[in-house]
């Protein structure tokens, strides 16, 4: 839209994580004219590895970076080719070029940073100086130590590109934002905090999905900048709200008929901003919504959460603790932190409890202690029931799973990097997914792993449960839900 609209060149540096298992999928197949970084959720900071933390058990390490189409083969050795660096290296240059260019040629650069994602890294070098080690001293956990310090990286690098703005002097026509993508991992693999907010990340309490934005431009009026704006806001409203902000929302309009039957999930902030005034366009958000099979009850349920004005309904959830910060070395302090409402202890207790649904009212209690279904029971109903529209609307997921991971590793294994493995335009996913008589297993899958793939397509269900049910119990197998659900 941006290109179309008023004529931007597009950058990405840093994750992707939209796909990759066909080329138009890919960054520059979807509107970038440029792509540094990686393709997966995350990597190894150092040696690029796909996804470090978890590869190793589900037999997939590769590496992970890209120069465009190509492998970034001349990056895959030594500390000093940080991930961080590398992008930071990147991003310069791409503002140097629009710096010392006499085009006036606008661009948008969506600058994805692998910190503070895990694994929590950080280079030596950088733990040893005299600076860094005293704003560290009063941390008393190692891991969190680790993550402040690749937090101050992230510091480190805003200050370079706003630096490197201000020297081609592009700063003052910038408008930059800076807004997260989920909430902390409260766990060791992703050391961070949501206090005092509960759950954490990959999980629908307030925790896991609500974030801090910044937005810095020379447009916001002088006795607006450093106010705050509570305007309920989800990350699809960002392309409408930047569209408010270059002053071609009518021109997003005139562009939408012919590219998306017309509508838009997102809406424009902008003028709220501009009005100083926190009435949202927005008042309802719908957080997730998806199917899932318990082995416990041998039931199908639905499991999500929506917002609506003050009020936000999780349906078949588990409740969550707030974890509290570790205070030790031990590495168990995360694992034992949790606290629940009542004062009991968290840690993995979790894991087991029942799904159930909640009602709360999170602008008043955001740390969703007071659960109010009980008390607001019309509210809790009408809530459900709009939930109900939207189970009635879904999608059915892409998702093919594991039976294609032989397919996928002959590819990966040419290079040893990840990349697109499937060339048909009108793939679509191998029958063995969702037909117990056409089912079809990894050689590489151990036989536990196949015989959890074959229990979940002997479901005796309709063709999309049973694709549903493979689909928990892979998810299950690469420990992405909770005991509870697999």
């Amino acid at each position: 839209y941006l290109k179309e609209v008023g004529g931007y060149r597009t950058h990405l540096v840093g994750k992707w994580h939209l796909g990759h298992f066909h080329e138009s999928h890919l960054p520059l197949e979807r509107g970038f004219d440029t792509f540094y970084g990686f393709y997966s959720g995350f990597t190894g900071a150092f040696h690029h590895t796909s996804e470090l933390t978890a590869c190793a058990e589900e037999r997939d390490c590769y590496y992970d970076l890209r120069d465009g189409w190509e492998p970034a083969g001349e990056a895959l050795a030594g500390e000093s080719h940080y991930n961080m660096y590398l992008f930071e290296d990147e991003v310069a240059k791409i503002i140097n070029h629009y710096g010392e260019s006499d085009e006036s040629t606008p661009f948008f650069l969506y600058y994805a940073m692998s910190n503070v994602h895990e694994p929590i890294e950080v280079p030596e070098a950088y733990l040893e100086r005299e600076e860094v080690i005293q704003k560290l001293a009063d941390i008393p956990n190692v891991q969190r130590r680790h993550f402040a310090a690749m937090t101050m990286i992230v510091d480190d690098a805003v200050q370079n590109l706003t630096s490197c703005l201000r020297s081609n002097e592009l700063y003052d026509e910038t408008i930059i934002i800076i807004a997260s993508d989920n909430g902390a991992a409260s766990v060791i693999a992703g050391s961070g905090s949501n206090l005092p907010l509960r759950g954490m990340k990959g999980y629908l309490w307030e925790g896991g999905v609500r974030v801090h934005a910044m937005v810095r431009s020379s447009s916001i009026p002088t006795h607006l900048r450093g106010k705050t704006y509570d305007g309920l806001f989800h990350v699809t409203d960002w392309m409408p709200t930047i569209f408010g902000m270059i002053g071609s929302s009518h021109a997003l309009k005139q562009l939408v008929p012919s590219q998306a039957g017309g509508y838009l999930d997102g809406y424009n902030h902008w003028g709220a901003i501009l009005a100083g005034h926190s009435r949202s366009p927005r008042s309802t958000l719908l957080h997730n919504l998806d199917y899932l099979y318990s082995n416990v009850t041998s039931e199908w349920y639905t499991t999500g959460a929506i917002r609506s004005g003050d009020f936000k309904l999780l349906r078949g959830v588990q409740y969550l603790p707030v974890w509290e910060l570790p205070q030790s070395e031990n590495r168990s302090d995360y694992e034992a932190g949790g606290v629940y409402a009542d004062g009991g202890a968290g840690g993995e207790d979790w894991y087991n409890t029942v799904p159930t649904d909640y009602l709360y009212n999170v602008t008043a209690d955001p740390t969703e202690t007071t659960d109010l279904k009980a008390q607001y029971p019309e509210i809790f109903a009408q809530l459900n029931e709009l939930m109900d529209e939207y189970v009635a609307t879904m999608a059915p997921t892409a998702y093919c799973g594991s039976v294609m991971d032989k397919q996928a590793r002959k590819v990966f294994n040419e290079t040893q990097f990840i990349g697109p493995w499937v060339t048909e335009d009108d793939f679509v996913c191998p029958k063995g997914n969702y037909s117990s008589t056409n089912a079809t297993y990894d050689d590489q899958l151990s036989e536990e792993e196949q015989d959890a793939m074959r229990s979940a397509v002997e479901i005796d269900v309709s063709s999309a449960l049973q694709f549903m049910a493979q689909y928990t119990a892979e998810m299950c197998l690469y420990h992405l839900l909770p005991d509870s659900a697999c």
